[in-house]
Protein backbone atom coordinates (compact mmCIF):
# COMPACT_ATOMS: atom_id res chain seq x y z
CA UNK A 1 0.00 0.00 0.00
CA UNK A 2 1.25 3.49 -0.87
CA UNK A 3 2.03 5.72 2.09
CA UNK A 4 1.18 8.86 0.14
CA UNK A 5 -0.87 9.80 -2.89
CA UNK A 6 1.11 10.12 -6.12
CA UNK A 7 -1.32 11.07 -8.88
CA UNK A 8 -3.15 14.31 -8.10
CA UNK A 9 -5.19 16.82 -10.08
CA UNK A 10 -2.74 19.62 -9.39
CA UNK A 11 0.98 19.87 -9.99
CA UNK A 12 3.09 20.58 -13.02
CA UNK A 13 5.12 17.38 -13.20
CA UNK A 14 4.27 14.38 -15.36
CA UNK A 15 2.18 11.86 -13.47
CA UNK A 16 0.31 8.78 -14.55
CA UNK A 17 -0.60 5.15 -14.01
CA UNK A 18 0.93 1.98 -15.41
CA UNK A 19 -1.27 -1.10 -15.96
CA UNK A 20 0.73 -3.83 -14.21
CA UNK A 21 0.02 -7.40 -15.26
CA UNK A 22 2.42 -8.63 -12.56
CA UNK A 23 0.54 -6.86 -9.75
CA UNK A 24 -2.95 -6.94 -11.26
CA UNK A 25 -3.50 -3.22 -10.64
CA UNK A 26 -2.52 0.27 -11.76
CA UNK A 27 0.87 1.48 -10.50
CA UNK A 28 1.22 5.22 -9.98
CA UNK A 29 4.29 7.13 -11.17
CA UNK A 30 5.23 10.80 -10.85
CA UNK A 31 8.03 11.24 -13.41
CA UNK A 32 8.80 9.82 -16.83
CA UNK A 33 11.92 8.24 -15.38
CA UNK A 34 9.82 6.44 -12.75
CA UNK A 35 7.49 5.23 -15.49
CA UNK A 36 10.46 3.78 -17.34
CA UNK A 37 11.81 2.15 -14.16
CA UNK A 38 8.48 0.37 -13.75
CA UNK A 39 9.14 -1.48 -17.00
CA UNK A 40 12.21 -3.06 -15.40
CA UNK A 41 10.30 -4.00 -12.24
CA UNK A 42 7.50 -5.41 -14.36
CA UNK A 43 9.52 -7.57 -16.74
CA UNK A 44 12.56 -8.66 -14.72
CA UNK A 45 11.50 -12.07 -13.49
CA UNK A 46 13.76 -11.85 -10.42
CA UNK A 47 11.33 -9.24 -9.08
CA UNK A 48 8.40 -11.18 -7.63
CA UNK A 49 6.41 -8.08 -6.70
CA UNK A 50 6.95 -4.37 -6.11
CA UNK A 51 5.30 -1.36 -4.49
CA UNK A 52 5.46 2.33 -5.27
CA UNK A 53 5.81 4.82 -2.38
CA UNK A 54 6.08 1.85 0.00
CA UNK A 55 7.08 3.25 3.39
CA UNK A 56 8.12 6.22 5.51
CA UNK A 57 11.75 5.93 6.55
CA UNK A 58 13.61 7.99 9.15
CA UNK A 59 17.19 9.12 8.61
CA UNK A 60 19.57 11.69 10.08
CA UNK A 61 21.35 14.25 7.90
CA UNK A 62 24.36 14.83 10.14
CA UNK A 63 22.60 16.21 13.19
CA UNK A 64 20.21 14.80 15.75
CA UNK A 65 17.11 15.97 13.91
CA UNK A 66 15.25 13.06 12.29
CA UNK A 67 14.14 13.45 8.68
CA UNK A 68 11.33 11.67 6.89
CA UNK A 69 11.91 9.97 3.57
CA UNK A 70 9.64 7.97 1.23
CA UNK A 71 11.43 5.70 -1.27
CA UNK A 72 10.05 5.59 -4.80
CA UNK A 73 9.78 1.78 -4.90
CA UNK A 74 10.36 -1.39 -2.94
CA UNK A 75 11.19 -4.48 -4.98
CA UNK A 76 10.65 -7.92 -3.45
CA UNK A 77 12.65 -10.74 -5.05
CA UNK A 78 11.73 -14.37 -5.39
CA UNK A 79 14.47 -15.42 -2.96
CA UNK A 80 13.03 -13.23 -0.18
CA UNK A 81 15.32 -10.21 -0.51
CA UNK A 82 13.97 -6.66 -0.57
CA UNK A 83 15.41 -3.55 -2.17
CA UNK A 84 14.40 0.06 -1.59
CA UNK A 85 14.84 2.15 -4.73
CA UNK A 86 15.19 5.88 -5.35
CA UNK A 87 14.77 7.16 -8.92
CA UNK A 88 16.69 10.36 -9.70
CA UNK A 89 18.07 12.04 -12.82
CA UNK A 90 21.85 11.88 -12.97
CA UNK A 91 22.11 15.68 -12.96
CA UNK A 92 20.29 15.89 -9.62
CA UNK A 93 22.26 13.08 -8.03
CA UNK A 94 25.44 14.98 -8.90
CA UNK A 95 24.41 18.08 -6.92
CA UNK A 96 26.00 18.52 -3.49
CA UNK A 97 22.69 18.83 -1.63
CA UNK A 98 21.02 15.76 -3.14
CA UNK A 99 24.21 13.69 -2.96
CA UNK A 100 24.53 14.45 0.76
CA UNK A 101 20.88 13.57 1.42
CA UNK A 102 21.05 10.29 -0.48
CA UNK A 103 24.28 9.41 1.28
CA UNK A 104 22.68 9.95 4.68
CA UNK A 105 19.68 7.81 3.69
CA UNK A 106 21.93 5.03 2.39
CA UNK A 107 23.99 5.10 5.60
CA UNK A 108 20.89 4.82 7.80
CA UNK A 109 19.42 1.93 5.81
CA UNK A 110 22.78 0.14 5.78
CA UNK A 111 22.88 0.43 9.58
CA UNK A 112 19.52 -1.32 9.61
CA UNK A 113 20.82 -4.09 7.38
CA UNK A 114 18.61 -3.09 4.47
CA UNK A 115 19.39 -2.84 0.76
CA UNK A 116 19.08 0.46 -1.12
CA UNK A 117 19.84 1.61 -4.66
CA UNK A 118 19.67 4.96 -6.43
CA UNK A 119 18.88 4.44 -10.11
CA UNK A 120 19.39 7.12 -12.75
CA UNK A 121 18.62 7.23 -16.45
CA UNK A 122 22.05 5.70 -17.03
CA UNK A 123 20.83 2.53 -15.29
CA UNK A 124 17.22 2.50 -16.44
CA UNK A 125 17.50 3.64 -20.06
CA UNK A 126 20.70 1.95 -21.08
CA UNK A 127 20.56 0.02 -24.33
CA UNK A 128 19.79 -2.58 -25.47
CA UNK A 129 18.17 -3.30 -22.09
CA UNK A 130 15.60 -0.49 -22.21
CA UNK A 131 14.68 -1.09 -25.83
CA UNK A 132 14.06 -4.75 -25.01
CA UNK A 133 11.77 -3.79 -22.13
CA UNK A 134 9.72 -1.51 -24.38
CA UNK A 135 9.47 -4.22 -27.00
CA UNK A 136 8.25 -6.74 -24.43
CA UNK A 137 5.69 -4.27 -23.11
CA UNK A 138 4.37 -3.61 -26.61
CA UNK A 139 4.03 -7.34 -27.27
CA UNK A 140 2.55 -8.09 -23.84
CA UNK A 141 -0.26 -5.57 -24.26
CA UNK A 142 -1.62 -7.69 -27.12
CA UNK A 143 -2.00 -10.73 -24.88
CA UNK A 144 -5.52 -10.47 -23.48
CA UNK A 145 -5.96 -13.69 -21.51
CA UNK A 146 -3.67 -15.90 -19.43
CA UNK A 147 -5.19 -18.97 -21.16
CA UNK A 148 -3.59 -17.76 -24.41
CA UNK A 149 -0.13 -18.30 -22.92
CA UNK A 150 -0.98 -21.88 -21.96
CA UNK A 151 -2.04 -22.64 -25.52
CA UNK A 152 1.16 -21.17 -26.96
CA UNK A 153 3.46 -22.99 -24.52
CA UNK A 154 1.74 -26.29 -25.33
CA UNK A 155 2.73 -25.85 -28.98
CA UNK A 156 6.44 -25.78 -28.17
CA UNK A 157 8.24 -29.03 -28.92
CA UNK A 158 11.48 -30.38 -27.52
CA UNK A 159 13.21 -27.91 -25.27
CA UNK A 160 13.63 -26.35 -22.83
CA UNK A 161 15.84 -23.99 -24.91
CA UNK A 162 15.21 -22.64 -28.41
CA UNK A 163 16.32 -19.80 -30.62
CA UNK A 164 13.61 -17.22 -31.18
CA UNK A 165 13.34 -18.41 -34.78
CA UNK A 166 12.86 -22.04 -33.72
CA UNK A 167 10.21 -21.13 -31.17
CA UNK A 168 8.48 -18.78 -33.64
CA UNK A 169 8.17 -21.54 -36.23
CA UNK A 170 6.32 -23.70 -33.70
CA UNK A 171 3.91 -21.17 -32.18
CA UNK A 172 3.15 -18.67 -34.93
CA UNK A 173 5.72 -15.88 -35.02
CA UNK A 174 8.32 -13.84 -33.19
CA UNK A 175 5.67 -11.58 -31.62
CA UNK A 176 4.05 -14.65 -30.05
CA UNK A 177 7.41 -15.65 -28.57
CA UNK A 178 7.85 -12.17 -27.09
CA UNK A 179 4.34 -12.32 -25.66
CA UNK A 180 5.33 -15.44 -23.76
CA UNK A 181 8.44 -13.67 -22.46
CA UNK A 182 6.33 -10.68 -21.40
CA UNK A 183 3.89 -13.02 -19.65
CA UNK A 184 6.72 -14.71 -17.74
CA UNK A 185 6.38 -18.10 -19.44
CA UNK A 186 9.66 -17.87 -21.36
CA UNK A 187 12.92 -16.11 -20.46
CA UNK A 188 15.42 -14.24 -22.59
CA UNK A 189 18.65 -12.33 -21.96
CA UNK A 190 17.44 -8.75 -21.70
CA UNK A 191 20.97 -7.39 -21.69
CA UNK A 192 21.61 -8.37 -25.34
CA UNK A 193 19.95 -7.28 -28.56
CA UNK A 194 16.94 -9.45 -29.38
CA UNK A 195 17.62 -11.10 -32.74
CA UNK A 196 16.30 -14.29 -34.43
CA UNK A 197 19.24 -16.30 -33.02
CA UNK A 198 18.65 -15.12 -29.42
CA UNK A 199 17.95 -18.00 -27.04
CA UNK A 200 14.69 -18.33 -25.13
CA UNK A 201 14.01 -20.91 -22.46
CA UNK A 202 11.23 -22.12 -20.19
CA UNK A 203 10.71 -20.09 -17.04
CA UNK A 204 11.52 -23.00 -14.74
CA UNK A 205 14.69 -24.05 -16.57
CA UNK A 206 17.79 -24.55 -14.41
CA UNK A 207 20.04 -21.50 -14.16
CA UNK A 208 17.23 -19.15 -15.17
CA UNK A 209 18.14 -15.46 -14.86
CA UNK A 210 18.05 -12.21 -16.78
CA UNK A 211 21.16 -10.47 -15.43
CA UNK A 212 19.23 -7.68 -13.75
CA UNK A 213 20.89 -4.40 -12.88
CA UNK A 214 18.85 -4.52 -9.66
CA UNK A 215 20.82 -7.44 -8.23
Amino acid sequence: MRVRKVVTRSGKRFRGKFPSRKLGRMVQWESLLERDAILALEYLHEVATYQEQPSVEIYYDGGDQPRRYVPDFRAMFGDGRELLIEIKPEARVATKEISKKLGAIAKRLEEQGRHYRVLTENDIRREPFFGNLRRLHSSGRRLKRASCTDALVERLGDGPVWTISEAAEQIGGIEDVLRLVAAGRLRIDLQAHIVPTSLVWLADAEGDRNGSFLL
